[in-house]
């Protein structure tokens, strides 16, 4: 039997401690944006994309080596070169019908006027432009993060608050009883400070289930193992924020180096490509087509190309690069634009703050002398119960708006900078 107790106790010990190391203690909001951008599913594409831009890099450099192909073809004809007359003193000699030959072909460039080299950089600007795209998405999830993280102060502060409630009434209600049993207070009045205790116990229960839900979602977004004794820290605002640009500026930018190394990729096209090259084969016939026999052949050589007309095509697809441009303009006024309007509204919420908490403490210092005086006249039976729970739900209220709107005011503050970033003109 005791060995049973102990081993009951051991596993007790051994789950205590699991759920201790897996759990973190304390949470701030940068630690949760940090770890929901490194656990969103798309975060695992930016290896992804350093892989293939590598890939595609390797190929571009073969260009610079001798490209190889092996050639192998069979095959007859109906008619040869050949000369049709009985007049002729000698024998003309004749080319085969039948015709077998294998080569390997070389080439090799000697000048490509740099297309190689812009090639690779428009392979960089192609991955640096994904890569923006990609935070653009990650992004996103700050807001989630922001929004979860705020419910659960939230919940905490509303919990502290009715707990604190609780043992006020729960406190009252042990003098009522007192007062009821020497026969000075009705016990209705009791029943009274009964039921809102059994509602508190109630808004507790409602209150631990939504935090439990919202932890389970923060839970989701940062892949961390978070326990209810979790404690989140609260943010101080504006000075724990970073100065950054919006990914979404980064990803204007990387389109117009697009649109930029492309042109420059457009011209190259137009410039001299010379290249050497070789074949080397075996075959009936080789060069000479009148002998009918195998025999090598090679030929070598120096080619040049060069595209001296294109019928305005490169004027065509300049002024097309010069379209997208100008839309990649007008995308990023729109999108300053809307961010402009979304921090007027935030800014228009930070001063509603700034404004009702102005009042707050002058609210509660009021509410607590209510509050006190009608704690007296519940003790001396000049007032209800219920008179006196009303102004205690008064109290309380005022002493939650207050924690509410610091919260509030914080929060607008954080999504005020989440939103706008710095303001440095990216534009180029």
């Amino acid at each position: 039997m005791v060995q049973h107790k102990i081993y009951l106790i051991t596993i007790a010990f051994l789950m205590l401690w699991y759920t201790g190391i897996g759990a973190q203690s304390t949470m701030s909001l940068e630690e949760c944006m940090q770890s929901a951008r490194e656990n969103y599913p798309l975060y695992g594409n930016f290896k992804h994309i350093e892989d293939q831009l590598d890939l595609r890099l390797k190929n571009l450099n073969a260009n610079y080596y001798p490209q190889l192909d092996l050639n192998a073809q069979a095959s007859h004809q109906n008619d040869v070169p050949h000369i049709e007359s009985s007049n002729l003193p000698f024998a003309v000699p004749q080319g085969p019908k039948d015709q077998y030959k294998a080569s390997v072909d070389i080439q090799q460039v000697i000048f490509d006027a740099g297309r190689t080299k812009v090639a690779k950089e428009v392979e960089q600007v192609n991955t640096d432009a994904q890569k923006s795209s990609l935070e653009v998405e990650l992004y996103k999830i700050r807001s989630k993060v922001i929004q979860t993280y705020f419910l659960i102060l939230t919940i905490d502060e509303q919990i502290k608050l009715i707990e604190y409630k609780s043992t006020t009434i729960e406190k009252r209600l042990q003098e009522i009883e007192s007062a009821v049993a020497n026969g000075m207070i009705l016990a209705s009045q009791a029943d009274y400070l009964k039921v809102e205790v059994l509602t508190i116990k109630q808004e507790l229960i409602r209150l631990s289930e939504g935090k439990k839900a919202a932890l389970k979602i923060m839970e989701t977004l940062t892949g961390k193992v978070i326990s209810e004794n979790t404690d989140f820290v609260e943010p101080t605002g504006l000075s724990q924020q970073q100065i950054f640009i919006r990914p979404e500026y980064k990803y204007f930018n990387d389109q117009r180096q697009q649109i930029s190394v492309m042109q420059k990729m457009n011209v190259k096209e137009r410039l001299p490509y010379v290249a050497g090259f070789g074949q080397f084969g075996y075959g009936n016939p080789g060069f000479n087509m009148l002998k009918d026999q195998l025999a090598p052949f090679y030929i070598i050589g120096i080619k040049l190309k060069w595209n001296i007309w294109d019928w305005k095509q490169t004027s065509r697809i300049k002024q097309y690069f010069q379209i997208q441009s100008n839309r990649i303009d007008l995308q990023q006024s729109v999108f300053d634009m809307n961010i402009d309007m979304a921090s007027r509204d935030v800014n228009s919420k930070i001063n509603q703050m700034q404004k009702i908490m102005d009042q707050d403490d002058e609210i509660i210092q009021l509410r607590k002398r209510i509050t006190a005086s009608s704690t007296s006249q519940l003790n001396n039976g000049t007032i209800t119960a219920s008179d006196y729970l009303n102004d205690l739900n008064m109290e309380s209220i005022a002493l939650l708006s207050k924690k509410l709107h610091q919260l509030e005011l914080v929060k607008s503050q954080i999504e005020l900078v989440d939103l706008k970033g710095s303001s440095v003109n990216t534009k180029k």
